[in-house]
């Protein structure tokens, strides 16, 4: 999941979309957690 965000710099919205379809157990909290843990919970400015 920090690879995905990483690399692609979508939105929460959009990687849950994306992350569903392979963790479908995972919703919106639980990834904002695990992004916000690692300090990715905030897209860098472009």
């Amino acid at each position: 999941m920090y690879a995905l965000r990483r690399s692609t710099g979508f939105p929460l919205d959009a990687l849950i979309f994306v992350v569903s379809h392979f963790l479908p157990h995972r919703n919106r909290d639980a990834v904002h957690r695990i992004l916000k843990a690692e300090g990715l919970n905030r897209l860098p400015p472009p």
